[in-house]
């Protein structure tokens, strides 16, 4: 779904996942999560 065919789309949704990651690092380093 993220890898569409019209390159606008793909690297719309690419840097929202971008985004979406920074925000991640921001709350809590997720590498050192554990199950």
């Amino acid at each position: 779904m993220v890898m569409a065919e019209d390159a606008a789309v793909k690297r719309n949704r690419l840097a929202l996942l971008a985004s979406l990651q920074a925000l991640f690092l921001e709350v809590a380093d997720i590498a050192e999560l554990q199950h």
